[in-house]
């Protein structure tokens, strides 16, 4: 299995809020996903996977 990781910053009425997504490449599923103010935040949405 391959899958992309990514964080995205998105700005709600001034506060920095970041969304963590790990995408399967080939069905495009989400896999795992986790929104949070701190932009470190990749190993718990790749822990998720690891379940």
């Amino acid at each position: 299995m391959q899958h992309q990781g990514d964080v995205t910053q998105i700005n709600i009425l001034g506060t920095k809020i970041y969304l963590a997504a790990i995408i399967d490449l080939y069905s495009k599923e989400v896999l795992a996903y986790d929104i949070r103010t701190s932009p470190i935040m990749y190993q718990s949405v790749t822990y998720e996977i690891a379940k």
